[in-house]
């Protein structure tokens, strides 16, 4: 039989949004109740971001120990260098005892140090704007009355319909890509976004055969110069790469994947990853009776502090229409909380005095710096050049290739570049582009700059540590004013 429980705010989610959320407000002392489907602690910390960074960088090792005879003075132990032997199936216990691990200290034990927060699980359903049905299983459901609500579900991969057969066949998403314990003869994967890239290269670098096949270009949504580099660099590790190609039929038999493409040739592969984006979680969540306003992606539409078209509803992380990172979502979830807790003081204000206007807290996703994982990693932020002119802004930009960065020369690396877009008028800076093997650092250095309004000019003259490979972004923005390339080392 059903019962009802009333909170102040009902959580609908347990990711990492979710719990930024519920921790924000736990200060509070108001009710709070969190009710996730499925593994606490959501994408990130299960099949997401911890595995598929502790995957790529085990397989960079192996990588790492199959090309140090590359390097004048050094020669393999082995007397026939043969590579080095990787069992999947003992680095998959280490890697799930590792997430075990994280999803306890980071997420369990947390919560349990603030009596204010429940967590149940069970699926929700809203029935409408102030009540959920919560079903913990099939004989047990509830209802929750809410004064506020924050909707924390995220995303899961998305499968494409238009592929005929392919439903019917035991494909992989991201989630058993990271699960596998035996390594694929031949992997194919379906897409060419960061998932794609990141997994199809380490599978790859652990010792399998991948083809990739891409409707369009490489990362495609970013830079046009990043394509043709990354398909250069996967195709010199040995990885088929396919660009404008579209699978239209799938079967499975006898173990392998056949795949029959929009021109007629045919793939095939014993394993085959799914990697064609994402998509909320918002089915079957009875947002219908709530009249939540959703973009053409399916994404819930939210505004800069979170609320959605239902003022006593927020939304936060993958489930919405902000960027789909896992920063972004951690930071939704602490504003939407400081938001629902400041109208919480309002009201409670309002009842003593005269009625003061509720403070906000918007979510500034004006400058949010990206990463793709692979080997060199791709890291962005801001508008490509193609982006800004479109926004009306008249674009000047330059690219500083890491030929001529000392860092690179001496780790004997020289692959990737650094592009730098600016305003012509104001010689701001506008977006950057970094392919680099540690892209992913010296991007925030933009960010800050982008951030603080700094000029070219003034990211030309600022002092950056020698040798470094952030150092490119100083020399980059002297290309705006000189030829660095006549430049001694360290000139300023």
């Amino acid at each position: 039989m059903a019962s009802n429980k009333d909170v102040d705010i009902a959580i609908v989610g347990g990711g990492s949004s979710a719990f930024a959320a519920a921790l924000e407000a736990a200060g509070s002392g108001l009710s709070i109740l969190l009710i996730n489907h499925g593994t606490i602690g959501g994408t990130c910390v299960n099949v997401g971001c911890v595995p598929s960074k502790m995957q790529i960088h085990v397989a960079s090792l192996v990588d790492q120990a199959n090309h140090t005879s590359n390097i004048a003075g050094i020669t393999k132990s082995s007397e026939n260098n043969t590579p080095p032997l990787f069992q999947l199936e003992q680095w998959r216990v280490a890697q799930n005892n590792l997430v075990e691990q994280l999803r306890t200290s980071k997420y369990l034990d947390v919560i349990r140090d603030y009596p204010n927060i429940a967590v149940v699980s069970g699926r929700a359903r809203f029935l409408s704007e102030h009540q959920i049905a919560v079903v913990e299983s099939e004989k047990q459901s509830y209802f929750v009355n809410f004064k506020k609500a924050i909707i924390a579900t995220g995303s899961s991969p998305h499968i494409p319909s238009n592929i005929i057969g392919l439903s019917q066949t035991p494909y992989w998403t991201s989630t058993e890509a990271l699960m596998a314990t035996k390594l694929p003869q031949h992997l194919v994967v379906i897409g060419g976004s960061y998932i794609a890239l990141e997994l199809g290269q380490s599978y790859r670098r652990l010792g399998s055969k991948v083809t990739i096949i891409a409707r369009s270009t490489l990362l495609s949504r970013e830079d046009p110069l990043i394509s043709p580099t990354m398909c250069e660099f996967l195709k010199q590790e040995g990885i088929a790469v396919e660009l404008h190609c579209l699978v239209e039929r799938v079967s499975y038999n006898k173990g392998q994947f056949e795949l029959e493409l929009a021109d007629k040739r045919h793939l095939s592969g014993d394993h085959l990853l799914v990697a064609s984006g994402r998509k909320a979680n918002v089915e079957d969540m009875g947002l219908d009776h709530i009249s939540i306003k959703m973009d053409e992606n399916k994404n819930i539409v939210v505004n800069e502090y979170l609320q959605t078209s239902c003022s006593d509803i927020y939304a936060v992380g993958d489930c919405t229409n902000i960027p789909k990172y896992v920063y972004v979502a951690a930071a939704s979830g602490t504003k939407a909380a400081r938001n629902i807790v400041a109208s919480f003081k309002s009201q409670q204000d309002c009842q003593v005095k005269c009625c003061s206007s509720t403070p906000l807290y918007p979510l500034d996703i004006s400058i949010v710096p990206g990463v793709v994982f692979t080997d060199p990693q791709v890291a962005t932020v801001g508008m490509t050049e193609q982006q800004a002119k479109y926004a009306g802004i008249d674009t000047d930009s330059r690219v500083f290739h890491f030929c001529h960065l000392p860092r690179a020369i001496v780790n004997f690396d020289e692959r990737g570049w650094i592009k730098l877009v600016i305003d012509k008028q104001s010689l701001l800076l506008v977006g950057a582009t970094i392919v680099a093997p540690c892209g992913g650092e010296m991007i925030q250095t933009v960010a800050i700059a982008m951030r603080c309004k700094m000029t070219v000019k003034q990211l030309a003259e600022d002092l950056f540590p020698y040798l470094t490979f952030v150092e490119a972004v100083k020399l980059c923005a002297q290309m705006f004013f000189k030829d660095v390339s006549k430049l001694s080392c360290c000139a300023g």
